[in-house]
């Protein structure tokens, strides 16, 4: 369990400095393109912290994650110094963990991220770390003294327009120390007649003498000959091992008069590293029995800067990855069209879908499903005697739905009714057929709650027939069942949220809730002309006719009685012949911005028959869309007029400022000039 914990955390160590490694390199590309050629100043602020926040998470594995120990030895004048002075450092490069200790130094004095180190240009080949080298704008040199010594300069050149005081680290051995290289080593020494380092590379010194060069020409730099050692040769794995790394840096620094810039200055300080290495070797420590003067041991304490960045990236990276795994393996709670094939249905919707399942459910508990419901040729139609068992399954079906996975569509049209149910009287000629009509208007409600009226369309007409005679034998009349189509089109209105800042006067509609009606809950073009003229009638007649059924239903209003009826109709008259097709202008009744329009086309029946039912389809499944959006904003018309100006009579914006600056700022100094000029010449006069 613990091994498993630690690849875990391990993984994730990693998952956090690579994607880090990602977003910092676009976020230096971003601001590389957008901010460095208006704004350099603003530019390198932004780009140090961007640094530092990608080069932390490496300081957060030396200093946390293995928790590992730096202790410098340097003068106590030295150490204040640094804090505020800018560097030059020269170190060893014995080990690969050394870049790493520079970057702890680095953090240390708040450089990192704020400075230059030098490298091999195939650097910026390798994903995300490379790119990130490459965009900090640290020096890749192509093994061309030419080209690196104009890169070199063109790249310190920048750093005077940086406000921030940049170090330059440069690690003059270029490789690790292995038997191969210093036998190249000692070979190049003896051809420079110098005598061979025992640990160190013969240091190279081109690129020394080149920056020596340009940094000299800048004031408040330093050279920091800055030695790394350790107890025990570390490797990366140790630290990834979370093996603990005690680290020991020697600095001392010195002005630049202090050192030549030529091969020979660059080897004294290796010189002088060399003979640390070999008391550190011998005696553990640079400062044996304290020969060293003013030298003091100062242990660098965990920077909690380092844990919070990491913390804080850490976070958002597991939040990000636990998304996008979620939204793998979880569904968008929608089914696109043609995503899922319903058996019998050709278009999928919620609907059909619980419908086919509830069929299913039903023939697998009773062996047989209700008239209205979906069904093959081979599957019968429940008998009344069954009864209790397919409302047992429907009852059962009903709480147990969800898990049919029948889910909305991702696209889809929704549109809110507004019905009005009013009880209308039955003449029965006799007690059995008023029974049996009653038990047809029971069985025409429980179908129109059921839901889907498309199930209609796969039924057969004489089964349907025959299921009623079957069920209700004893009818007294002949039992007639009459089949109806609806067929419907669907025009769609939507409108720009945009437009809410014109009036509606101006749009020529109403938003949801931006006009409220007296007698509908509802706002509609239609319900707002018929509230306007029952205003009319009621004010004209103080009443309202009886067969208004969808009028204003309140206390204070009445029925008109017979007497009044006539006045109903001769103020209605009266009213139509005014306004006629004005109705809509003359109530400001206008279209509701938001819209569902659909058109009904129905096929006449025969209203004698015992039953009649209703099939309602949509005519097609294409639906019309229409968008009302404003063509010509404010800023769209000055753009074509400054446009047509600019190419037709060479105006631009500079033009009408300088028409303005003539007509109002020119004329008023020259105003004051006259003025100024005739005091002069009264004074002169007198």
């Amino acid at each position: 369990m613990n091994y498993l914990i630690e690849v875990l955390l391990k993984f994730t160590i990693l998952l956090v400095f690579l994607a880090t490694a990602f977003a910092t390199n676009v976020i230096h590309l971003i601001l590389l393109i957008s901010v460095k050629p208006f704004n350099k100043r603003i530019y390198f602020q932004l780009v140090q912290f961007n640094n530092w926040t990608f080069m932390a998470q490496s300081v957060f594995l030396y200093q946390y994650w293995s928790s590992s120990e730096l202790i410098f030895y340097c003068k106590q004048s030295d150490y204040d110094a640094l804090k505020h002075k800018k560097a030059f450092i020269i170190a060893n490069h014995s080990d690969p963990v050394n870049i790493l200790l520079m970057m702890v130094t680095l953090n240390h004095f708040n450089r990192l991220g704020n400075d230059i180190s030098y490298g091999m240009t195939c650097f910026k080949f390798i994903p995300f770390i490379g790119w990130h080298i490459y965009l900090a704008g640290h020096i890749l040199l192509q093994k061309s003294f030419t080209n690196d010594k104009k890169l070199i300069e063109k790249r310190l050149m920048e750093v005077k327009d940086n406000p921030n005081n940049v170090w330059i680290v440069l690690l003059p051995e270029g490789d690790q120390f292995t038997i191969a290289n210093f036998s190249k080593s000692v070979r190049y020494a003896l051809k420079m007649r110098k005598q061979p380092l025992m640990h160190h590379l013969t240091p190279r010194h081109k690129a020394f003498a080149v920056t020596y060069k340009e940094l000299k020409k800048l004031e408040g730099y330093s050279i920091v000959n800055a030695h790394i050692a350790y107890e025990r040769s570390p490797k990366f794995s140790n630290l990834l091992q979370q093996k603990k790394i005690q680290a020991r840096i020697y600095f001392q620094c010195f002005e630049f008069n202090e050192i030549e810039s030529n091969f020979d200055g660059i080897y004294k300080l290796f010189q002088q590293q060399d003979e640390l290495r070999e008391k550190f070797l011998k005696f553990g420590s640079f400062n044996e029995n304290g020969k060293l003067k003013d030298f003091k041991e100062i242990k660098i304490e965990k920077d909690q800067r380092v844990l919070v960045n990491f913390l804080v990236w850490a976070i958002f990276w597991l939040f990000f990855a636990m998304r996008v795994i979620i939204r793998k393996f979880e569904r968008l709670n929608c089914y696109f069209e043609d995503e899922r094939e319903l058996k019998f249905f050709k278009v999928y919707t919620k609907a059909n879908c619980q419908s086919e399942s509830m069929s299913e459910f039903m023939i697998k508990q009773c062996g047989c499903v209700e008239f209205f419901m979906i069904r093959n040729k081979t599957t019968r139609i429940c008998l009344a005697s069954e009864k209790s068992c397919y409302n047992n399954a429907r009852n059962e079906f009903t709480n147990q739905i969800n898990k049919c996975e029948c889910l909305d569509r991702c696209n889809y049209v929704k549109y809110n009714l507004e019905t009005e149910i009013r009880d209308i009287p039955i003449r029965d000629q006799n007690k059995s057929t008023k029974i049996s009509r009653n038990l047809v208007s029971h069985r025409l409600k429980h179908i129109s709650t059921s839901g889907s009226a498309y199930n209609l369309t796969f039924l057969r007409q004489q089964s349907m027939i025959d299921w009623f005679q079957q069920q209700y034998a004893t009818w007294n009349d002949e039992f007639q069942v009459n089949f109806t189509e609806i067929r419907a089109d669907f025009e769609i209105t939507r409108t720009d949220e945009n437009l809410k800042a014109l009036t509606s006067i101006e749009r020529d509609c109403y938003f949801e809730k931006e006009k409220k009606l007296k007698y509908f809950k509802l706002y509609t073009q239609e319900n707002c002309v018929m509230e306007c003229i029952f205003e009319y009638l009621i004010d004209k007649c103080k009443c309202i006719h009886p067969n208004h059924i969808y009028g204003p239903k309140h206390a204070s209003i009445e029925f008109c009685q017979w007497r009044e009826v006539d006045c109903i109709q001769l103020e209605q008259d009266r009213y139509f012949q005014k306004y006629g097709k004005l109705l809509e202008e003359n109530c400001t009744c206008l279209s509701t911005c938001d819209s569902l329009i659909y058109h009904i086309r129905k096929y006449p029946t025969n209203d004698e028959n015992n039953l009649i039912v209703i099939n309602v389809y949509k005519n097609t499944d294409q639906l019309i869309l229409y968008r009302r959006f404003q063509l010509f904003t404010f800023s769209d018309t000055v753009s074509y007029v400054g446009g047509l100006l600019g190419l037709f009579a060479g105006i631009s914006m500079f033009s009408i400022i300088e028409i303005f600056y003539f007509f109002t700022v020119r004329v008023f100094f020259d105003m004051i000039r006259l003025i100024r000029n005739q005091i002069i010449k009264k004074i002169c006069l007198n």
